[in-house]
């Protein structure tokens, strides 16, 4: 198997493993811890998560307290400001700390899929900022 091959199958298991994930995540919510009662929809938004093996297009539902008991719904398993995996950052922060920017984006680009691609800019830039700042 070549390495592309593998990046191939790591990136198509996250995706399953995510998206699997997001619904069973999406069916927890759709009942109250506390009393069990269904909770009302406050809609949904995509997003993208963001790993080591690629981005991962992903549906987020949002739902509102429970109306019998107030009970808040579960924290949400990342937000628009947070879908980066952990890993992912590690990566990032530490061989930046340890090479140049761009040497590490095309350490990045050569071993995670194609769909993970890294520049300088994107390497620099802490988690939460743009590259302008």
């Amino acid at each position: 198997m070549s390495l592309e091959e593998g990046k191939k199958i790591l990136a198509e298991i996250q995706h399953q493993m995510v998206t699997t994930q997001m619904e069973q995540r999406a069916q927890a919510d759709r009942r109250c811890a506390d009393c069990g009662r269904s909770r009302r929809n406050k809609g949904c938004y995509r997003s993208t998560f963001h790993s080591a093996y690629g981005k991962v297009p992903v549906r987020v539902r949002r739902v509102l307290p429970c109306r019998h008991c107030g009970h808040p719904p579960a924290v949400p398993l990342f937000t628009r400001k947070s879908c980066t995996s952990p890993e992912l950052l590690y990566l990032d922060s530490k061989l930046s700390a340890l090479a140049p920017f761009a040497k590490v984006a095309d350490f990045l680009n050569e071993v995670l899929p194609g769909t993970a691609r890294s520049n300088a800019a994107t390497v620099r830039t802490a988690p939460g900022e743009s590259a302008g700042d």
